[in-house]
């Protein structure tokens, strides 16, 4: 049988994710409650809970923001044509 290559997401490698799998498994109790707790603390980040089939149509909606909000900073830094510089 044929061995698939993993797929990582963008910007991810298996480096990547094995520092990040070093860095829970070498971390304590105490700093996993800590970290967790301030966690919270982040004023641009909310956490709700939503019931799980509702999980994929929210992802797609904001990877609809993202993808829009990148188009129109994009067409912010294009020259406008007939415009006088």
């Amino acid at each position: 049988m044929k061995r698939s290559k993993n797929a990582f997401p963008k910007a991810w490698d298996e480096r990547r994710v094995r520092a990040l799998a070093e860095y829970y498994d070498q971390q304590t109790e105490d700093e996993a409650v800590r970290e967790y707790e301030t966690s919270h603390d982040e004023p641009s980040q909310t956490v709700i809970t939503v019931p799980t089939r509702l999980v994929p149509v929210i992802r797609s909606l904001i990877s609809l923001a993202t993808t829009r909000r990148k188009q129109v900073r994009q067409a912010c830094k294009a020259p406008v044509k007939g415009a006088v510089v």
